[in-house]
């Protein structure tokens, strides 16, 4: 099987899209299409195989939406998902989620649309696909105790600072702001001004945010819904994250606290500021924003029920010839 594997993946970017997904179909119980190899089909994989799910075809936005729009087999459940912002000019294609064509969408947004379920990257991202109860198991990796005693002030890691409307310039103007109370380490492709993600902590993100007080967990642009896994790895680090997106609306309220991070505001980034020197100024009140609760009461029930609607819609088969 993992010769098989092996010699798919090496085929792949010589063949057709729909060459590509029949053969997939013919070897495995999923098959990809528009997908980018470091996009998460293993945590699809991994998902199917735990629930007992079979025959499922997933396709993204990284392709021409032409090739998708009639189904590869019809006895085949297609699921379309997408990591991205589709209310983008980039992305706009695919801002139906193929749901007059597919049997499932997953997004970020919110649709009233009976196949269509918000599940937004940072689930696939940090949520282990084959816990007994996911839920339970995120709480506990945000919970986790960590060392207090943290020598960086903040950092931010990012490979651009979006080309996205709304988004354009964020990073620059909030790590901008900020250096004047301490050094922002950008330990990323973006404006990099340190090695030591690479050479200290192995490539390790989330072990370089524990040395870190706060991270800049700046989204790409700014729309309803719109919430990766910046945020979390933050709390997941012990850093306070100094947040920015999801048009100023509080990020996943089913979820996550309010009070658990601090905004960044463009219009008034000394308000900003002022919010990080007063922690900074006062070590015992830092100790004690980051040791407070972070989600809500609820939060591994929801997330538990997602899965659970996810695992539902893909196992119901077909919904549309």
């Amino acid at each position: 099987m993992k010769y098989r594997v092996a010699k798919l993946r090496d085929a792949i970017p010589g063949l057709h899209t729909r060459k590509t997904v029949q053969w997939q179909m013919a070897l495995f119980h999923t098959a990809f299409v528009h997908w980018r190899r470091q996009m998460p089909s293993i945590w699809f994989q991994k998902f199917c195989a735990s629930r007992g799910i079979q025959r499922v075809v997933f396709g993204n936005v990284f392709g021409d939406r032409n090739e998708l729009t009639s189904k590869f087999s019809s006895n085949w459940t297609h699921a379309f998902v997408t990591f991205e912002n589709t209310r983008e000019p980039h992305w706009s294609a695919y801002h139906d989620h193929l749901l007059d064509a597919w049997d499932v969408g997953l997004g970020f947004e919110s649709i009233d649309h009976p196949n269509y379920l918000r599940f937004p990257y940072w689930l696939f991202h940090l949520v282990s696909p084959v816990a007994a109860n996911p839920g339970q198991a995120f709480v506990d990796r945000i919970h986790k105790s960590h060392n207090p005693d943290r020598p960086h002030f903040a950092s931010i890691v990012a490979s651009h600072d979006s080309h996205f409307v709304g988004g354009a310039g964020m990073r620059a103007q909030a790590k901008s702001a900020l250096s004047p109370l301490g050094e922002v380490l950008s330990a990323g492709k973006w404006q990099q001004n340190t090695d030591l993600l690479q050479t200290r902590y192995g490539d390790r993100k989330e072990r370089f945010l524990e040395d870190c007080r706060f991270n800049l967990a700046i989204e790409n642009s700014s729309n309803s819904g719109y919430v990766t896994e910046k945020i979390f790895q933050s709390l997941m680090a012990g850093a306070v994250p100094i947040y920015w997106g999801n048009e100023g609306k509080p990020p996943e309220p089913e979820v996550l606290r309010q009070d658990a991070f601090v905004w960044f505001d463009p219009v008034n980034p000394q308000r900003t500021v002022e919010a990080v020197q007063a922690l900074e100024d006062h070590p015992r009140d830092l100790l004690a924003f980051r040791a407070q609760p972070k989600l809500t009461d609820h939060a591994a029930e929801w997330i538990n029920e997602k899965f659970d609607s996810l695992a539902e819609r893909l196992k119901r088969g077909p919904v549309l010839g």
